[in-house]
C-alpha cells in the first residue's frame, strides 16, 4: 500500500527533528566534556552577581569546591583580590561582575586571588563575557574564562628584582654607563654618567636627546665611522664638554647593537673621567723634559 505524500512529509519532519535533537545532545555532551576537562577555569555568574557554576579547573585554581563557590559574589572579601601593583581590587570592578550587570565584555584582566588551599596568591588572566536571552538587552548571566599566569608573574618579578640589583650595581660603579638609540635618545644612564658630564645625578635623561658633548666635531665623526665599521670601540680617548665646567678627558667604550636584519637599534657604552690621569701624565712629561735639559 502506497503512503500518501502527506504521510511521507510528516515522517521526514519527525526524522529531521529527531536528528536535530540527537545532534544537539551530542553537541552538549562534547561541551560538557570540554567544560570538565579544560585546563582553563570557567565560572558562571547570574545577573545578581552570584556564582552558579564552575568547572574543576576553576575549583583547583581558586582553591574552593563547587559547593563553596556557589552563591559567592565578587564582593566577597575572602577573595582578597589584588591588582598587579598589590593594591586592593574592589569586587564591583571585577570584569565578571561588570559583564553580568552591564553586558560589557572584557579581555586581558589580570588579578591576584588568594587560594586558601595553597595559602598563597595565584595570578589569573581573565576574559569575561555576558550572555543574553533572545530579544533581551540585559544579560541574564556572564561567564569568565581564566588561566593561571602565576609562573609568568613570578618570572617577571624575579626579572624586575634582577634589573633593580643590576641598576643599583651600575649606579655605584666609577664608570658612567649609558644606552642611546642611533638617533641619540637616552634609553638608560647611571648616576656616574650624569656626574661625569656635569648633570644632576638624580636627573632622569631617559627619553631626552643626548647633548652634543663632543669638544671637537671631528672626533664625533671619527668615532661614529669606527663604530659603524667595527661595531665596538675600546679605550677611545677624547676631549668632551662638561656642563658648566669646561673640557675634560674621558675614555669611551662603545658597542653598536644591531637587530636580526643588521639594522642598528642602540648604542651601549661607558665613559671614565681620566682628566686627572692625563694632567698627571702631562706634568710628568714636563718634569722629565726639564730634567733632560
Amino acid at each position: 500500500m502506497k503512503k500518501d505524500k502527506k504521510t511521507i512529509t510528516k515522517n521526514l519532519d519527525v526524522t529531521e527533528r529527531k536528528q536535530a535533537e540527537e545532534a544537539l545532545v551530542e553537541s552538549e555532551k562534547k561541551l560538557h566534556v570540554l567544560f570538565e576537562t579544560m585546563s582553563e577555569g570557567i565560572v558562571y555568574e547570574d545577573h545578581d552577581g552570584k556564582i552558579i557554576s564552575a568547572n574543576p579547573a576553576a575549583e583547583r585554581l581558586l582553591g574552593l569546591s563547587l559547593d563553596q563557590l556557589q552563591g559567592r559574589t565578587s564582593l566577597d572579601p575572602r577573595w582578597k583580590a589584588i591588582h598587579e601593583d598589590g593594591s586592593p581590587f574592589p569586587g564591583e570592578t571585577h570584569s565578571l561582575s561588570v559583564a553580568a550587570k552591564t553586558g560589557k565584555p572584557a579581555t586581558g584582566e589580570v588579578m591576584g586571588i588568594y587560594n586558601p588551599k595553597l595559602g598563597d596568591y595565584v595570578w589569573l588572566s581573565v576574559n569575561s563575557t555576558p550572555e543574553f536571552l533572545p530579544g533581551e538587552k540585559e544579560p541574564f548571566r556572564a561567564y569568565a574564562v581564566f588561566r593561571d599566569i602565576t609562573e609568568r608573574k613570578q618570572a617577571e618579578e624575579k626579572l624586575r628584582e634582577s634589573e633593580e640589583r643590576y641598576r643599583d650595581t651600575l649606579d655605584n660603579l666609577i664608570e658612567g654607563f649609558y644606552s642611546v638609540t642611533p638617533e641619540g635618545i637616552f634609553l638608560y644612564h647611571n648616576r656616574e654618567f650624569s656626574r661625569i658630564l656635569g648633570f644632576d645625578p638624580d636627573e632622569n635623561l631617559v627619553g631626552k636627546r643626548s647633548p652634543d658633548f663632543w669638544q671637537n666635531p671631528d672626533d664625533r665623526k671619527e668615532y661614529l665611522e669606527k663604530l659603524n665599521k667595527n661595531g665596538v670601540i675600546r679605550n677611545y680617548l677624547v676631549l668632551v664638554k662638561k656642563k658648566d665646567v669646561g673640557p675634560i678627558f674621558v675614555e669611551l667604550f662603545s658597542r653598536l647593537v644591531r637587530d636580526t636584519q643588521n639594522k642598528p637599534v642602540r648604542i651601549d657604552g661607558a665613559i671614565i673621567d681620566v682628566t686627572e690621569r692625563k694632567r698627571a701624565e702631562e706634568a710628568l712629561r714636563e718634569s722629565e723634559s726639564k730634567f733632560k735639559h
